[in-house]
């Protein structure tokens, strides 16, 4: 199988560190420049172009989108132009604007489009979702949801104000960077009919964009999920509390998922001090190109992503 990684900023990387083991795949890259793809042809001994055009003789079966999000849509549009299924990492855009054309001529060519994101395969979230379906906790009620992370501090060896996160031009934000929790909510508690929501800037970071949002979604089976998602902790925070008519679900990254009960009842569902986040990323990927062979998939679905976009979109810039 032919995979050509467009990109290869951080997570481009990483994607092609995980398939360069795989001896089932040939593998190319994009880049933005002749240098930048020289480069990577004499480090890896691997294709590399400079440009969508110059790769056109190449022919991948499939695609990986590890751009900025404003670019999103018209590469996915080239790649579904080349007959390749798609796979782009989250979000699927920074605005509705070509979304259903995209999805609709996939749809008419009979490709895939996914969209990467990977703590859909985390086993915490997993666990949770399990859990709720097994109806242990009774019916859902209340979802709580928090991420942050001082942008700064990701790639500290880099000027995080040229990072895409920090550019509105790029579709960055926290809303859009971190949008994972509005997906595995969805995900994980269904459909939402109602959303509101502010987002802002109201740190010193150099940035255009938004470095906080909070948001609160009425879901049509009656549960209330809100969402906290910030460019500002200094402590790296991530977790989630669900809370059922017979029991509480509550996961802090890097701890177990605990159930909770009345009377300090608590029973420990998962937990693995040592999980590498990195198998998320794995999996992600071979459940993508699984999906090229049998239609089976935990991934975000392109309609998927359009809808957790949809929902993100009501979300006020104040």
């Amino acid at each position: 199988m032919r995979i050509m990684i467009i990109g290869f900023g951080a997570i481009g990387q990483r994607h092609f560190k995980n398939l360069i083991k795989r001896t089932d795949c040939e593998i190319a890259i994009c880049r933005r420049s002749q240098q930048d793809a020289n480069k990577t042809q004499t480090q890896w001994g691997i294709p590399a172009f400079e440009s969508l055009q110059a790769s056109e003789n190449w022919h991948p079966d499939c695609v990986i989108i590890c751009t900025p999000t404003s670019t999103h849509v018209g590469t996915a549009q080239w790649a579904i132009n080349q007959g390749s299924h798609v796979l782009i990492e989250k979000p699927i855009s920074h605005t509705l604007d070509g979304v259903d054309t995209l999805i609709a001529k996939a749809k008419e060519q009979k490709l895939s489009i996914k969209i990467a994101c990977n703590l859909r395969f985390h086993p915490a979230l997993l666990t949770i979702k399990e859990t709720i379906a097994e109806g242990r906790i009774g019916s859902l009620l209340s979802i709580r949801a928090e991420v942050g992370t001082y942008l700064p501090d990701w790639h500290p060896s880099q000027d995080y104000r040229t990072e895409y996160s920090a550019r509105s031009d790029l579709g960055g934000g926290a809303l859009l960077t971190l949008i994972h929790e509005l997906d595995y909510i969805y995900w994980i508690a269904g459909e939402v009919d109602k959303v509101i929501g502010w987002r802002t800037h109201i740190s010193q970071l150099e940035i255009d964009v938004d470095d906080i949002t909070e948001c609160i979604c009425h879901h049509t089976s009656g549960a209330i999920s809100s969402v906290h998602m910030d460019f500002l902790d200094r402590s790296y925070n991530r977790r989630s509390r669900w809370v059922g008519a017979l029991g509480t679900l509550d996961w802090a990254w890097g701890g177990p998922v605990r159930l909770l009960g009345p009377q300090n009842q608590e029973e420990e569902l998962w937990n693995d001090p040592h999980f590498d986040l990195n198998q998320t990323y794995i999996d992600e990927v071979e459940d993508f190109l699984c999906t090229v062979t049998c239609n089976n998939s935990s991934l975000t679905s392109g309609i998927e992503g359009k809808r957790v976009l949809e929902i993100a979109q009501q979300i006020r810039t104040i």
